[in-house]
C-alpha cells in the first residue's frame, strides 16, 4: 500500500477554481485517485 500526505492547500486548490493551482490540483488528484486508495487511519 502506498501512502500519501496531502496538504491543506492542495485540498483548496482541487475544490477552488480560482485558485491559482487549480489545474495542477485537479492532475495530482486524478493520478493519485486513478488507483485504488484506503483512507483509513
Amino acid at each position: 500500500m502506498k501512502s500519501v500526505f496531502i496538504d491543506t492547500s492542495f485540498v483548496i486548490a482541487m475544490f477552488t477554481p480560482e485558485d491559482r493551482y487549480h489545474q495542477k490540483a485537479l492532475e495530482i488528484s486524478s493520478d493519485l485517485f486513478s488507483v485504488s486508495t484506503n483512507m483509513d487511519y
